[in-house]
């Protein structure tokens, strides 16, 4: 089989993996992808797009994550076929990846608010996404700065922390 770009021959790579190498089941996933079907792909597209309107950084983000993540991974699937159930196969998949809860729910967020614009739309007729569990997100506490590294710090910049004077009030207070 030979391949157009290197975007195409990733998915098919990703199609074989998923399948254990099935041939005939990538074959399906491989024509439906090339159907004339609007894709996954082809909402986020839309929705990020959608959301130029926010800051560039945002932006690349979404991007990226789109590049990184839904391309290859489930961008390729008929939009109005999709299912609760793959979606939950996919996110297995991101966790399997070794990705964070928190970069997998931006992911999803990602792919969630693009069906919402297509319910909108009306060219799919429910949101696929909703009810589909994350992982729960790791809270983490600040560190928490002791005295003596207060008092090292004031003293390579030349306070005296224990004077009260304003730089190490503020500190103080940001504790």
């Amino acid at each position: 089989m030979t391949f157009d770009t290197e975007a195409e021959a990733r998915m098919w790579k990703t199609m074989l993996d998923e399948t254990g190498s099935d041939v005939i089941e990538a074959g399906r996933r491989w024509n439906a992808a090339q159907s004339q079907d609007e894709t996954i792909e082809d909402l986020v597209t839309e929705y990020i797009a959608f959301q130029s309107r926010g800051d560039s950084r945002t932006l690349k983000d979404y991007q990226a994550l789109q590049r990184n993540h839904i391309t290859n991974e489930i961008g390729w699937k008929s939009a109005a076929s999709v299912e609760a159930k793959d979606l939950r196969k996919y996110v297995k998949t991101l966790l399997a990846k070794n990705l964070s809860p928190k970069t997998i729910r931006n992911i999803f967020t990602i792919v969630s608010a693009a069906f919402n614009l297509a319910v909108q739309d009306r060219r799919v007729q429910a949101n696929p996404c909703t009810g589909v569990r994350l992982p729960t997100l790791i809270k983490t506490e600040p560190p928490i700065i002791a005295q003596r590294d207060i008092d090292v710090i004031m003293k390579a910049i030349g306070t005296d922390a224990k004077k009260g004077d304003s730089v190490s009030v503020m500190l103080r207070e940001q504790l």
